[in-house]
């Protein structure tokens, strides 16, 4: 096999080399060492290390190699890219992985050799790539993106590969996990579909086979600003701490106040709280009062165990409304219409052996959980009306209700004790109100005949 040396000094027929010229993966060690070593004598970034899954590319004529492309994984956060495609925060993070990023290309000829070679590998190079990538990593993808260095490179073989350009990027790269440093080099944005309808894909509720498997279930992350995370730790340091004072690394606040915005954010159960807190930053692990470990200067968080142990000793009715004033408090929360409703919760069972049925007063416009008390069983809601509201204020404020809650008693604490106005339902189980009603509002106030719903005006 002649060397590329040798390849050079012959003279090379152009549109022989780009009909012939192939592009195939590369799994070996001793290949995979190569094309590193390529990468970090000849590439002008040289350095061969990636991000995430990689798939690599090399392009041969005649066994000699004329270039190599690394795929990996695309980029955190692309404001452009994102809009393009026009997907949400939530949908982004779940499916990032259907994109992949060409974060490295290095020709091994020089372009006037062989104009044009560049354009036909990578051609040749995204034809194949969701193949490779399926058979790589389980799954395949839909789009894949490049930066283009306006100080090295014109992105030629990307513009003449039909490939879009967004313009150009904010000019930060990630420094850790949660950190952007400005390096004053923006560079150029281009993407590529390799399925007409990719934008479309990645927004669709459901992804079809082979690209449902490169889906995931992002860790929550924490969406409340630094200076509100302190007021969560304020909220609880008054608290009685059931555990024994002696030892203790975390206070009881620091938990709670990780707890509370891990809910916040979406965790569900103890080990997606548990994984929240790992995902803490500094500067808010730090405005918790997270534990700092004295040899590495560093901030600890609990562990699952730890936040099963507290959340299990303390006193729930305690914890819940203190939780309730804190986001009634919270700027933007406040509303001036709330409903109450009572919702049983699964697989969740009273010390009686009854499913726990959470009675509760939400905002209508943020539903945000005011108060919330548990009761028997939804009949007992009723009883219940005056103990989830007497700590909520509601003068000025409007309550609605289903039609469970059409009682006079319950009206009459509306009103008369609180200031409140109320909106209920009237069904065919109260004919006589019903009837009533029906006398004096309008027809346009009423659904169908089977379930009539009205106004019950304000009564004092």
């Amino acid at each position: 096999m002649s060397t590329l040396v040798d390849m050079k000094n012959k003279k090379l027929n152009e549109r022989d080399v780009l009909d012939y010229v192939t592009v195939r993966r590369i799994d070996t060690q001793e290949e995979i060492l190569r094309f590193n070593n390529l990468i970090e004598s000849k590439h002008y970034l040289h350095n061969s290390r990636v991000a995430g899954k990689v798939v690599r590319h090399v392009a041969e004529y005649q066994g000699q190699w004329l270039g190599l492309i690394c795929w990996s994984a695309a980029a955190y956060h692309l404001k452009a890219r994102d809009n393009w495609i026009g997907w949400d925060d939530h949908t982004r993070r779940r499916r990032l992985g259907l994109l992949a990023g060409n974060s490295r290309f290095l020709l091994l000829l020089k372009p006037a050799e062989v104009p044009n070679l560049a354009t036909r590998i990578m051609k040749l190079s995204t034809e194949r790539l969701n193949t490779d990538w399926q058979q790589v990593h389980g799954h395949g993808i839909v789009a894949v993106e490049t930066f283009v260095d306006p100080d090295f490179y014109q992105g030629t073989c990307y513009k003449a590969g039909n490939w879009i350009e967004l313009g150009h990027t904010a000019g930060y790269r990630r420094k850790g996990r949660d950190y952007y440093e400005e390096h004053a080099r923006p560079k150029r944005l281009f993407v590529k579909k390799l399925r007409k309808d990719a934008t479309a894909l990645l927004k669709k509720k459901n992804l079809p086979e082979p690209y449902a498997a490169g889906e995931v279930d992002p860790k929550p992350l924490c969406r409340i600003k630094v200076p509100v995370l302190g007021s969560l730790f304020e909220l609880f340091n008054t608290m009685n701490d059931p555990r024994r004072r002696a030892g203790q690394r975390y206070p009881l606040a620091c938990i709670l106040g990780i707890c509370a915005a891990a809910v916040l954010s979406g965790a569900r159960d103890y080990q997606a709280i548990a994984d929240f807190s790992a995902g803490l930053t500094k500067q808010q692990r730090r405005r918790l009062r997270c534990w700092r470990d004295p040899r590495t200067g560093k901030y600890q968080v609990p562990t699952k165990t730890t936040f099963w142990n507290v959340l299990t000793s303390i006193d729930p009715a305690e914890l819940d409304m203190r939780l309730g004033q804190w986001l009634c408090n919270l700027d933007g929360a406040a509303t001036d219409a709330l409903a109450i409703d009572g919702k049983t919760v699964k697989g969740a069972w009273t010390s009686s052996q009854r499913q726990l049925h959470l009675f509760s007063a939400f905002a209508h416009d943020s539903s945000v959980v005011y108060a919330q008390c548990a009761v028997d069983e939804k009949s007992n809601e009723i009883t219940h009306v005056e103990t989830l509201l007497d700590e909520v204020a509601l003068d000025g404020k409007v309550v609605t209700a289903d039609a469970m809650h059409t009682q006079r008693s319950t009206a009459h604490y509306l009103v008369q004790e609180r200031g409140a106005d109320y909106l209920f339902t009237i069904k065919k189980n109260q004919p006589e109100l019903l009837k009533k009603a029906k006398r004096m509002l309008p027809p346009s106030f009423f659904f169908r005949e089977e379930t009539a719903l009205s106004e019950e005006p304000r009564s004092h």
